[in-house]
């Protein structure tokens, strides 16, 4: 997974500093549970209880 070459900088193209690297780990996490958030109120919308 391309999340944990960066967080573990296994890649050439991972950032070095450790701050960088912990802010694309927060920014991947973030837009994966905001993602998630939507598509589950979109469907809270959609369908009637």
């Amino acid at each position: 997974m391309a999340i944990i070459k960066i967080v573990q900088q296994e890649d050439e193209k991972t950032p070095q500093s450790l701050w960088k690297r912990l802010g694309w780990f927060v920014l991947i996490w973030g837009s994966g549970t905001a993602t998630i958030m939507i598509i589950a109120s979109l469907l809270h919308f959609i369908i009637p209880k």
